[in-house]
């Protein structure tokens, strides 16, 4: 829902150049991907739940999103 959110937003934003709306959404979409595949590595991880408790104990979906402005 917020990739659909993002990309009306982008379209929006440039409804005269759906090319550029496409490279904006885009461009943001590459930066956030790192964070989002972390996140379903952890989901899908042979240990789960554990691994994804274990994560929000240590913080470490708050190192993520820093390390990529986003999750």
């Amino acid at each position: 829902m917020f990739d659909g959110a993002e990309l009306g937003k982008a379209i929006a934003g440039n409804s005269g150049d759906i090319e550029a709306a496409l490279h904006k959404y885009e461009t943001e979409l590459f930066l956030r991907s790192p964070t989002a595949a972390a996140l379903v590595q952890l989901m899908f991880s042979e240990n789960m739940p554990y691994s994804l408790v274990d994560a929000f104990a240590q913080d470490k979906l708050g190192r993520l999103d820093a390390a990529n402005e986003r999750i």
